[in-house]
């Protein structure tokens, strides 16, 4: 049983996000800006795609809320705490 859910979790990583939906800026006097439109994702934890969008997500999140404590208590400051182990 675990061997067919590893294959489906391997065909559904290995499927994801094949076609993207963009639409390119192209202004005269700077680089080129690609928005992302659409695409079909898998969702997987261990999806280097989704996994790098669900940090992108946490990471805009994170930042307005911090935007947000600033604007509201002033005086106050973040702390960064992090927990685990690891060296």
């Amino acid at each position: 049983m675990a061997s067919t859910d590893t294959r489906e979790v391997g065909r559904a990583i290995n499927h994801c996000a094949r076609f993207l939906d963009l639409l390119i800026e192209a202004p005269t006097d700077q680089d080129l800006y690609a928005h992302l439109l659409g695409t079909n994702v898998c969702n997987r934890r261990l999806c280097p795609w989704c996994e790098w969008r669900r940090s992108v997500r946490w990471k805009r999140r994170i930042e307005a809320g911090l935007d947000l404590l600033v604007e509201l208590s002033p005086s106050h400051g973040p702390v960064l705490l992090r927990l685990g182990g690891g060296t």
